[in-house]
């Protein structure tokens, strides 16, 4: 039955375009058929939200990067197929936000194993069927390496966060964080004043990085001048918003002789999933250039910090 398309068994992937659950889901998808079709449509589609960060180094060729390695995607997603309980008729889950794609097969470690015991390398399959059809079709190697797979297609040696895998009475969750990731500095604070339509900008002593603090500094400034309550982009999408305020803010830090593009990129990758926001979204600011380059001015201006003009 498993093999299938009258599989009665099913899969979703819901995509979310923050950290949190609680925001704004942007897309999600019901997968069903045979485990096969199940695992090839899913690949499919979680690589058209796998992006790539492209940095331009000082060599011939630029440096490209997926947000998530395709084979620790491959490797989780058919372990959670081959190693899930099926009298539990829950669906494998597949949540990918901005920092991370978290993936839940439904049933507890089989055997009796540990996570420490699949850490180090244990194998004990629970469906053996379905592990000899996987791997008799090439799937899989039944070899109890997948995990080995996953933790080095991560050792580059700039990532700091490594795969993690959790589990508990009645699931299974490998947690996959995303390499191109750029968190805002968590010492920023945007806080309320008794004039509704503006806010005061808070920027903490912790950030070491003093240009970083500077390129939040504008970005925030430009969400309080585009995105305000009486501000005319004030109901875009949060991924609008959040482009067209780092360029705003890259276009400021340019101004005064700092190159943040970077961070700039990366940032804007994690929010702008789909290339045709991004152009949506600067192609609106585009329409009112002169408003992006006159705010960066301008506060570039209150903190005296014009760059000097070369002799």
């Amino acid at each position: 039955m498993l093999l299938s398309e009258e599989n009665p068994y099913s899969a979703t992937v819901a995509i979310f375009g923050s950290e949190k659950t609680l925001e704004s889901l942007e897309d999600s998808r019901r997968f069903q058929g045979s485990i096969f079709n199940q695992i090839d449509k899913m690949l499919e589609y979680i690589n058209l939200n796998n992006h790539t960060h492209s940095e331009i180094t000082g060599n011939p060729q630029r440096k490209d990067k997926r947000d998530f390695p395709p084979v620790a995607i491959r490797e989780g997603l058919i372990n959670a197929f081959a190693h899930r309980s099926y009298i539990d008729c829950g669906p494998i889950q597949i949540k990918i936000y901005s920092d991370r794609i978290e993936i839940l097969s439904p049933g507890s470690l089989p055997g009796g194993l540990t996570v420490g015991d699949v850490l180090a390398g244990r194998n004990y399959p629970r469906n053996h069927n379905v592990v000899y059809a996987l791997s008799f079709l090439r799937y899989v190697e039944d070899l109890g390496t997948g995990i080995d797979r996953i933790e080095d297609s991560y050792e580059t040696g700039e990532v700091t966060e490594q795969p993690k895998l959790e589990a508990g009475e009645n699931f299974v969750k490998l947690i996959l964080p995303n390499q191109n990731y750029a968190p805002a500095p968590t010492d920023v604070h945007v806080l309320s004043t008794n004039d509704p339509t503006s806010v005061e900008i808070v920027i903490g002593s912790d950030e070491p990085d003093n240009a970083l603090k500077l390129e939040t500094l504008y970005h925030e400034y430009a969400h309080s001048q585009l995105h305000g309550l009486t501000s005319e982009f004030k109901d875009r999408p949060r991924a609008y918003q959040e482009t067209q305020a780092e360029a705003v803010a890259y276009v400021a830090m340019q101004n005064i002789g700092v190159d943040t593009s970077n961070y700039s990129l990366g940032y804007v990758a994690t929010w702008a999933k789909d290339t045709a926001v991004i152009h949506e979204a600067l192609s609106e600011i585009q329409k009112v250039s002169n408003k992006v380059v006159d705010l960066s001015n301008e506060l570039t201006e209150k903190l005296g910090l014009q760059q000097e003009k070369r002799q």
